[in-house]
């Protein structure tokens, strides 16, 4: 790092900004869903020249969650969003007025 470089590196001070959202903007509610299929490592193993413990150590990792051909993006984001709603005690019909 040249002398120069450092000097501006040095004068630059990132400034927090007021945020320009909504005035009282919320959030109220979360929701979230998981598929319910099960992928373990072992299954996962069957398709990469991997270990159960080399996964585990690394990221942590024991299963994951595939979503079904009936588990579509759309029906996926509906149950989340239902358990949102549900949560931030939200009429849906008065909501995106």
């Amino acid at each position: 790092m040249t002398a120069e470089h450092h000097d501006e590196a040095a004068e630059f001070q990132p400034q927090i900004k007021a945020s320009t959202g909504a005035a009282f903007a919320r959030i109220m509610g979360v929701g979230g869903y998981r598929p319910v299929r099960v992928i373990p490592n072992a299954e996962v193993l069957e398709w990469i020249d991997s270990s159960d413990e080399w996964i585990r150590t690394r990221s942590g990792i024991t299963e994951r969650r595939w979503a079904g051909p009936e588990e579509t993006v759309a029906e996926m984001s509906v149950q989340a969003a239902s358990k949102a709603i549900a949560q931030a005690g939200v009429v849906p019909s008065r909501s995106a007025r």
